[in-house]
């Protein structure tokens, strides 16, 4: 149907172009080339119309401007035709029009008649159409397509062509050098040998931007195999191909496509995308044809298979599909439509896929909708027409969630009977066609609007919306605050300049909204705004802004002992009274309000308060200020982060806010040792330890100006190893190896040997009692393991670090980013659930962007969350500060970026929150002795968790952490957390447990860590134990953490929850460009 339709819009366009030449042709004389032409033309095809040139002129079939034929359109409806008995063309006469632009010859289909059948328009034309854009030739007699025909064409744009050739090779469609052709159908169904379409010089292919095919694949000699390849088909935008067979047959396509329409024997595929410079992808479509397929067949059978199904935006079935992979593999599918499909009542797929958005079913005899898998909450539209099968709808299994969506019944559904409940409210409804007799008011209220309701049914004579809201006065926290009630509708993004530009969003339809309201002054307005601006009804009520918004506070001390406090705001009512005061509000420690700056414009507004110095006693100050309606707490810190010196551990480097008397700071580690001041600036302290510190972490003790700080774990000092080997973690990397030499004369190469089974057979224990591994295999386990080619799964709902083998999977997963106190109290809290991904690949490495949606706390709405995940085949060396992190080949690496974090207070850290599932209590086998496996293994100094190891069903998974970020650029003391266990509920082993595990990060601006998973694999084939069970192949896969372990790169700050878009775009591409340069 969409090829007719093409044909039709272009016809039309000729037919205009021509009319506009016939009112001008008036009583002319053809000059003979042009009228001998002609003559062949009319007689070839039997054409009725006389042969002189005023009525060939006077004709529609031709277009004649000054003597000279500027268009051919022959063809039924400008031109009868004979069926016998016609005068024969001469064979000496070509086709000779210097002028001509439009050459369409069309004769009846079921007219066979010829002048000459033994003369071929085709072989007449050399070069006597050198200026023709549209070329349209019908004539299935044609046996002969001459090579070389279209380089006498050079300005051919649109060709169209029905012929009775049955070889077709790429050198006939060669083309001039320049030429325009854009659009090219072709009607081949006598055709047994198809081109290769692999021309990459100037021909059809590389030029065409719309390629329609027409073919029999029962009179081919071969099965046909459409090879579309993006490096010939250059400039392709919509493939169409139709196989007419009505016998069995395959046709293979391999394309690359964004939309695709399968018709039983019909593939269409459009927007191929322009893969120059990148790596090509390609498609393979096999559609296996039965017969032609009719409303009345809709068991025809579609075999799909896709290398690479993520290109893939919209997919139209007729018929049975069988896809591989499934449909839910399809990440970024958004639409799909089955026809004349029996596939059964449910979904066709096990899991929605995790674009779609849309899911259309027409022409169908389902008897009731599906109502599992559950839709993502991305999903918006359920579209059923045309069913036959189907007498009431099941209202509840379409309705999963609070999330919105639209049922769409609009279209031939006569046999749709019922009422609707008021549940449903929640979901638009369109239902014009059906035999609904009811329907709850929400929809009455929204009678007008079309986009949320459609019917055929009159508004009830006399009803009148009557919404109503639970609270007369709103009280809005940065213009925003949520009106609950009932019939409030789906929301108003209108434009309202002249009411405070208000938006109303929906969070929960018809009961709970969100309101924006730009409020003047602060003071309570009486408003009435509409809910739908297609309707009249309105709500009013009473809004006053009482948001308390923080953004900063600079702290200075005067020369009276006073404390100055001076707050910026990004949204303060000044009408309303504010107090300041430092808790715990039991000591009465009021600040002093003195000054108010107040912007009209923008809500926002800076503060001044005061304190006497007598009433602080630390840099840290936890305040309180509150209004009638809201309170806030925020911390004023002595912000600070630190480092060791990785060469010299007594050398400590120490950045901040240190004031002007920097150089008289006070600093102490771990409660007793000084640290002496050797250089400081008012950001930056470096000093020297008075005496080494114990290894792990350090507390710090700073006073400045009579002003402390003091912090826990805040440094930490690394263990230099051994001289026997034992076990030492510095920066990216570990070695793992046996304990040092005792009495009795035993060596480390023989406690070595012992341990670990002579490096279990993979490798020999040296001197020092290290193992040196065979190529291949992991030193970090003694060579236990050996390095894998097995590729991770990539996650397209979210940045989780996932292995498969042999069907026993493992999954690291982020879940939530938490923000805690100075005590360690979770005070905030953001899920990460939602994601969108996008997948690139680029000279062997896999990038999967990801970015947090659906972010539903208003306290967030502002904050960007992305994160990226890369894989490569290849080793990598990234530089982490100042090491030089090595990542081995198949690993797994996750970036994470959080921007405009807003945090309670000043002093409040990050957490980033990740789920496995253990099992704590786990053995191996190796040489027919069971050895124990600990779950997690800690660092004795500082009891951070250093590994994690899981097993299951033979498979073992190994996780390292590292204890460092990078804080604005500096490395800082970062700790590996056990937050929780509980029993999984996935496992049917009662020692696994669901375990959370959180790593810690400062507060800062930028804040950075790295981390890799790389697959092992373990083959213990050396013991058979007297069952031959045991010398099965079991395998591990390890995860080895290269420098950093959640890959994080986080910038945080205080947010601005009215952020410009040029602002936040910024800072996405700043963001991105950072996780570009850690992969």
């Amino acid at each position: 149907m969409m090829c007719v339709i093409k044909q039709i819009v272009v016809v039309f366009v000729l037919l205009i172009h021509c009319s506009s030449f016939i009112q001008f042709s008036g009583a002319q004389t053809l000059l003979p080339a042009d009228l001998s032409s002609i003559r062949w033309i009319i007689r070839q095809y039997g054409s009725n119309i006389v042969e002189d040139s005023v009525s060939i002129c006077a004709s529609g079939a031709f277009v004649c401007t000054n003597n000279r034929i500027t268009a051919v359109n022959l063809r039924p409806g400008t031109s009868g035709f004979i069926a016998s008995g016609g005068q024969p063309p001469s064979p000496t006469t070509n086709i000779d029009l210097q002028l001509c632009t439009q050459f369409v010859i069309q004769p009846p289909q079921s007219n066979n008649y010829r002048g000459d059948p033994s003369q071929n328009i085709l072989l007449k034309i050399g070069t006597g159409l050198p200026i023709v854009n549209i070329f349209w030739i019908f004539d299935k007699l044609i046996t002969i397509l001459p090579a070389g025909f279209f380089t006498q064409l050079p300005r051919l744009g649109l060709l169209s062509m029905e012929l009775g050739i049955t070889t077709l090779q790429d050198n006939q469609l060669t083309l001039a050098p320049s030429t325009p052709i854009s659009q090219i159908s072709l009607e081949l169904y006598s055709l047994k040998s198809f081109p290769a379409f692999q021309t990459a010089g100037n021909s059809l292919m590389t030029s065409v931007g719309t390629f329609t095919m027409y073919f029999n694949t029962s009179v081919s000699d071969n099965p046909v195999t459409f090879n579309i390849s993006s490096s010939i088909f250059k400039n392709l935008g919509v493939l169409e191909l139709k196989n007419i067979s009505p016998n069995p047959g395959t046709v293979s396509v391999i394309a690359s496509c964004e939309d695709m329409f399968v018709f039983n024997k019909i593939i269409y595929i459009a927007k191929m995308k322009s893969l120059s410079n990148h790596s090509t992808y390609y498609y393979f479509f096999l559609c296996m044809s039965r017969k032609l397929l009719t409303e009345n067949d809709p068991k025809t059978s579609i075999d799909l298979v896709s290398l690479n199904p993520d290109a893939v935006k919209q997919l139209k079935v007729r018929g049975r599909l069988t896809s591989t992979p499934p449909l839910h593999q399809f990440n970024n599918l958004y639409k799909l439509i089955f026809e004349y499909s029996d596939i059964g009542n449910g979904y066709p797929f096990t899991s929605f896929p995790p674009s779609l958005t849309q899911y259309v079913r027409q022409y169908s005899n389902i008897t009731t909708f599906p109502s599992t898998p559950k839709p993502t909450t991305t999903f918006n539209t359920w579209v059923y027409h045309h069913l036959s099968g189907i007498a009431t709808v099941p209202w509840a299994s379409l309705i999963p969630d609070n999330t919105s969506r639209l049922l769409d019944l609009d279209s031939g559904n006569p046999g749709i009977v019922g009422t609707v409940p008021e549940y449903f409210c929640i979901n638009k409804l369109f239902i014009t066609t059906t035999s609904i007799t009811k329907v709850p008011d929400c929809y009455w209220c929204n009678y007008n609007d079309q986009t949320i309701f459609k019917t055929s049914m009159p508004l009830p004579i006399g009803f009148t919306c009557q919404p109503t809201l639970d609270l007369s006065t709103i009280h809005t926290i940065g213009y925003r605050a949520n009106l609950t009630g009932s019939l409030l509708g789906w929301g108003n993004n209108g434009l309202h300049p002249t009411q405070g530009n208000y938006t109303l969003t929906p969070i929960v339809p018809n009961k709970i909204l969100e309101l924006y309201y730009k409020t003047n002054n602060g003071s309570e307005e009486t408003v009435s705004i509409k809910l739908n601006d297609k309707e009249a009804h309105t709500v009013g009520f009473t809004i006053q802004e009482v948001g308390i918004i923080f953004t900063s506070v600079n702290v200075t001390q005067n020369p009276n002992q006073i404390i100055s406090f001076n707050w910026s705001f990004l949204f303060f009512n000044p009408t309303l009274l504010h107090n300041f005061t430092l808790l715990p509000l039991s000591l009465g420690r009021s600040c002093k309000n003195l000054a108010t700056i107040y912007n009209n414009k923008y809500g926002n507004a800076t503060v001044r308060c005061d304190l006497d110095v007598s009433q602080l006693n630390i840099m840290s100050f936890n305040f309180l200020v509150a209004n009638a309606y809201n309170q806030q707490t925020y911390n004023v810190p002595f912000k600070l982060s630190g480092q060791v010196d990785s060469t010299n551990q007594s050398l400590v480097y120490l950045f901040g806010d240190f004031r002007q008397n920097h150089s008289l700071a006070n600093i102490t580690i771990n409660d007793k040792i000084a640290c002496s001041v050797v250089s400081s600036t008012p950001d930056s302290i470096n000093c020297t330890l008075s005496e080494s510190a114990s290894y792990g972490p350090a507390s710090v003790y700073i006073v400045v100006d009579g002003y402390s700080f003091i912090s826990k774990d805040f440094l930490y000092f690394t263990a230099p190893p051994n001289n026997n080997g034992s076990t030492t973690t510095t920066g990216g990397s570990t070695t793992t190896t046996t304990s040092s030499t005792t009495g009795g004369g035993t060596t480390p190469q023989t406690q070595c040997q012992e341990s670990t089974s002579n490096c279990f057979g993979h490798g020999s224990c040296d001197v020092n009692g290290r193992c040196q591994c065979d190529n291949g295999y992991n030193p970090l386990d003694n060579c236990l393991t050996k390095f894998t080619n097995s590729t991770p799964i990539t996650n397209t709902t979210a940045p989780t670090s996932s292995f498969e083998i042999d069907g026993t999977k493992f999954d690291f997963e982020l879940v939530a980013i938490q923000e805690l106190d100075n005590e360690g109290i979770v005070i905030a809290e953001l899920l990460t659930n939602s994601w969108n991904a996008t997948i690139t690949n680029s000279d062997g490495l896999t990038l999967v962007d990801y970015q947090l949606v659906n972010i539903s706390n208003a306290l967030y709405i502002d904050t960007i969350v992305q994160a990226m995940i890369s894989f490569s085949t290849q080793p990598r060396d990234i530089q982490f500060g100042d090491q030089l992190l090595h990542i081995n080949p198949n690993s797994i690496k996750l970036a994470l970026n959080i921007t405009n974090w807003q945090y309670n207070n000043l002093i409040s850290t990050l957490r980033v929150v990740f789920r496995t599932d253990v099992n704590m209590n786990q053995t191996i086998e190796y040489d027919c002795k069971q050895q124990s496996i600990s779950t997690f293994s800690y660092d004795q100094l500082s009891s951070t968790i250093q590994y994690l190891r899981v097993i299951k069903d033979n498979i073992q998974y190994n996780g390292r952490f590292i204890d460092y970020v990078l804080s604005d650029g500096r490395p800082t003391f970062s700790k590996t957390t056990l937050i929780n266990q509980t029993t999984s509920q996935s496992s049917s082993t009662p020692t696994t447990m669901s375990t959370l595990i959180g790593v810690s990060l400062p507060q800062c601006q930028s804040c950075l860590l790295d981390p890799d998973f790389t697959p092992l694999l373990i083959d213990n084939t050396v013991s058979d134990c007297g069952d031959s069970a045991n010398s099965k192949t079991w395998k591990i896969i390890v995860g080895v953490v290269v420098g950093g372990f959640a890959a994080i790169a986080i910038t945080v700050g205080a947010v601005m929850l009215l952020k410009k878009n040029v602002t936040v775009n910024k800072q996405k591409k700043a963001m991105q460009q950072k996780l570009q340069n850690m992969q």
